[in-house]
C-alpha cells in the first residue's frame, strides 16, 4: 500500500516534467483555452442557480439551498471562481489562436 502513495506523486512530477522541456516554457494542448472557457461558464451559471436558490427565486422549497443565505455566499464565490477560470480560457485561447495565425 505505501508503494502506491510513492509511485503515483513520482508519476505526476514525471508528466509535468515532461510537458515543462525547459524552465520558461510549458506546453499545453491546443484545446485547453475552450475547454477552460468551458468549464468556467458551467460554473458561471451553477453559482447563479445557487445564489438564486438562495434567494427563493428558482427551486423547490425542500431544497436545503432554498432561503439560505449562506448559498448566496457561495453561489457568488462560485460565479468569482468561474469568471476567473473563463478568463485564464480566453486569454489562453487567444494566445494559442495567435500562434497558429503566425505560423501560417
Amino acid at each position: 500500500m505505501s508503494k502506491i502513495f510513492i509511485v503515483i506523486p513520482y508519476l505526476e512530477l514525471q508528466r509535468l516534467l515532461f510537458l515543462c522541456n525547459d524552465i520558461n516554457t510549458v506546453h499545453l494542448p491546443k484545446n485547453i483555452g475552450k475547454y477552460l472557457f468551458i468549464i468556467g461558464l458551467m460554473l458561471i451559471i451553477a453559482g447563479i442557480i445557487f445564489t438564486m436558490q438562495s434567494k427563493s427565486i428558482v427551486g423547490p422549497s425542500s431544497s436545503f439551498m432554498y432561503q439560505n443565505p449562506e448559498w448566496t455566499i457561495n453561489g457568488y464565490v462560485i460565479i468569482a471562481i468561474g469568471t476567473v477560470i473563463s478568463v485564464c480560457g480566453i486569454v489562453l485561447w487567444q494566445s494559442v489562436t495567435k500562434k497558429s495565425s503566425i505560423a501560417k
